[in-house]
């Protein structure tokens, strides 16, 4: 399967179930965060940051729209630490990074965090109980995949 034929499924599959981008994303960005931060195996750390985030979407204390930015600042400060968005920022721009300079780089990892937030926070505010299942983990020396599969109130799953 092709590159666009991935990305049309991923759209398709963002549009109907918008929770399942944040889950992809997540899982995705966990590979970029460095090793020496991370304790215990990155199967458990990733369901740890999980299992955080899931605590600040079920609170109903902050279910409400006047709890909004309340709400986002907490997931910021649940997620955040498992981003590292120098790295991302990085590998997005490719060679390009390199003819960057130092103040030019620190304005775009600051707009492509930006970016992601906006681009995220709707979508895992939508989220509505799912849960997320880790199937399997692979480690190999700096380099971690970890298989999950998101299942839905009806018991749809997704991978």
């Amino acid at each position: 399967m092709g590159w666009h034929s991935c990305c049309s499924i991923e759209l398709l599959m963002a549009r109907r179930f918008p929770w399942i981008t944040w889950a992809i994303g997540i899982g995705l960005v966990y590979l970029l965060v460095p090793g020496s931060l991370k304790a215990g195996t990155p199967m458990e750390e990733l369901r740890l940051a999980a299992e955080k985030m899931l605590t600040v979407l079920k609170d109903p204390r902050l279910k409400s729209d006047a709890r909004r930015e309340e709400r986002r600042e907490k997931l910021k400060a649940t997620i955040y630490p498992n981003f590292d968005f120098r790295e991302m920022a990085k590998r997005s721009l490719g060679p390009n990074w390199q003819r960057r300079t130092p103040q030019e780089r620190n304005e775009f990892v600051k707009g492509f965090a930006d970016l992601l937030e906006a681009s995220y926070s709707d979508k895992l505010e939508s989220y509505n109980g799912q849960k997320i299942v880790f199937t399997r983990e692979h480690v190999d020396e700096d380099i971690s995949e970890i298989g999950s599969k998101i299942v839905a109130g009806k018991g749809e799953v997704f991978s």
